[in-house]
């Protein structure tokens, strides 16, 4: 009788990678042990639609290549994990960028009720822009504090690039009712 590995003790690996034909596991396992590569390979060989199958001990991965007409990837684990081979989820990464464009529409919508719609967040930065280069211009140069030209280029630059659609669509309107 074979003994059962209890299941926090199979060999581990993450999909990292799955575009159909292609799918990549990386794992610690396969950087300290070529026969858990060998077992996955041997696995993999007996199942049909499956082209290739390369172990990468440096990196730590297991590339498949498949024809997904005859075969797809959940075929593909489902033999793995029947080889006694666990599959992860592969960790969560933080999307830094989707909250930060998702901080700014909360701000902006929360600008947009405190003036009741009279203004908005580019309007606000391009303002302030604008106020922090008279007060350079004023109070002189701080070593804190960028240069008043410096301030009221940005804030026109900033200004001009948001309302750049508005000021071509205006130029349209005149130029079709100038006839």
């Amino acid at each position: 009788m074979i003994a059962r590995l209890a299941p926090a003790s199979l060999p581990r690996v993450t999909l990292v990678y799955h575009h159909p034909g292609r799918l990549r596991l990386r794992g610690e396992v396969l950087l300290r042990s070529a026969s858990v590569a060998a077992r996955m390979r041997d696995a993999l060989a007996g199942v049909g639609g499956v082209s290739r199958v390369a172990h990468n001990a440096t990196s730590g991965s297991l590339l498949v290549e498949y024809v997904p007409e005859r075969i797809d990837a959940d075929a593909i684990l489902g033999a793995l994990s029947d080889a006694g081979i666990r599959l992860e989820a592969p960790p969560r990464h933080c999307d830094a960028p989707r909250a930060l464009v998702g901080a700014a529409r909360d701000l902006n919508a929360h600008v947009g009720e405190a003036t009741r719609g009279a203004a908005d967040l580019h309007g606000v930065v391009s303002f302030a822009l604008g106020v922090g280069a008279v007060t350079s211009l004023v109070f002189g140069r701080q070593t804190w504090w960028p240069r008043w030209d410096n301030l009221l280029y940005w804030s026109y630059t900033f200004f001009r690039d948001i309302h750049a659609r508005d000021a071509l669509n205006h130029e349209r309107s005149s130029r079709r009712y100038a006839r």
